[in-house]
């Protein structure tokens, strides 16, 4: 009698098993992309089913592809389409633990890192604009029609200072 052990069709818990590019290709993101996801999450613990690095590739390969449960246990060799299931949730809750509050959002930037690296030349013209004097005696959709004109402005200047559509 031979024993087979059940091996596992995608491997992401060997680092040689898959290139770059096929990981791109399931994932949406680079290996180191995926190195740096996997190392960010502390709360998703190796199960009896799957290690965490394979619970964020399910996940991943989930959300770049849209295949089925049933799809998914048969790539990775996983029992059923109700384990795949916890795995996908699992993975969530971890990445919405560990990952997003520190790298997605505004909790994990400054207001002054955003004004200083994130605001582009039109928003930086347009805030600085003092339109409060043309709008003193207008009734509400005359002011409206006002800062519309002196946006369109901005931009149009803008546009011609870049050389066009360039």
């Amino acid at each position: 009698m031979v024993s087979h052990a059940k091996k596992k069709r995608l491997d992401f818990d060997d680092p040689n098993s898959l290139t770059d590019e096929d990981i791109v290709s399931l994932t949406g993101i680079t290996k180191e992309q995926f190195e740096f996801l996997v190392s960010s999450v502390s709360k998703l613990k190796k199960s009896a089913n799957r290690s965490p690095r394979t619970a964020i590739a399910i996940l991943l390969v989930k959300l770049k592809t849209g295949l089925s449960h049933r799809y998914l246990a048969t790539l990775f060799g996983i029992g059923s389409k109700r384990k795949v299931s916890k795995i996908v949730q699992q993975a969530k809750s971890a990445l919405s633990e560990d990952f997003v509050p520190s790298y997605i959002g505004f909790h994990h930037i400054s207001r002054d890192e955003i004004i200083e690296n994130h605001t582009t030349n039109f928003a930086t013209q347009l805030f600085n604009m003092d339109m409060s004097a043309n709008f003193k005696d207008d009734k509400p959709n005359q002011a409206v029609v006002k800062l519309c004109r002196g946006i369109i402005s901005v931009a149009q200047f803008n546009w011609h200072q870049e050389g066009g559509n360039n």
